[in-house]
């Protein structure tokens, strides 16, 4: 579970994408049990930033939207044997622009750099706003993915309970 960036155009902040199929846009696909067969995520290894990547990206997979992490853990979890779904909360639509700041906001490791966008907010005319807007819609993205997981989860959870005698 997490965030993702909106390749078509219908989608807006705080929607949740399901996806049956994981794509890289070198043309792999990995299937997803449990996911919407009309839903695809496509990952790549660098956030896209601007509208007109996210367009053209679009065009080439006809994904839904992107992500960095997902395709390799499903991968992970395929190659151990185990069951993967993924669930992204879109936190900025096919329009909106990232700054070109936001890939130096993350480590090599997906982790965050927490000082990098206030840096990047206080350096520059007009910046912070913009870096309100991003927590904003970040915050509607959350919000969407905690009413949903908690039903996923325990629908999860049920799923593997083995009844005695079983």
């Amino acid at each position: 579970a997490g965030f993702s960036g909106a390749l078509r155009p219908t989608l807006h902040v705080g929607d949740l994408v399901l996806p049956g199929a994981l794509l890289r846009p070198a043309g792999e696909r990995l299937d997803v049990a449990g996911g919407d067969a009309a839903q695809t995520l496509v990952t790549t290894d660098e956030i896209i930033t601007s509208p007109q990547h996210k367009r053209q990206l679009f065009e080439q997979t006809q994904a839904d939207a992107v992500d960095m992490e997902s395709f390799a853990v499903a991968r992970l979890a395929a190659q151990a044997g185990l069951a993967y779904t993924a669930v992204r909360a879109i936190s900025d639509d096919a329009a909106t622009a990232l700054p070109a700041a936001a890939a130096d906001w993350i480590t090599d490791d997906g982790l965050p750099r927490i000082k990098a966008p206030v840096v990047w907010a206080l350096t520059g005319w007009g910046r912070l706003g913009r870096l309100r807007q991003l927590a904003k819609d970040s915050g509607v993205a959350a919000n969407a993915l905690a009413k949903v997981l908690p039903d996923m989860v325990r629908s999860w959870a049920d799923s593997q309970v083995k009844e005695p005698g079983a």
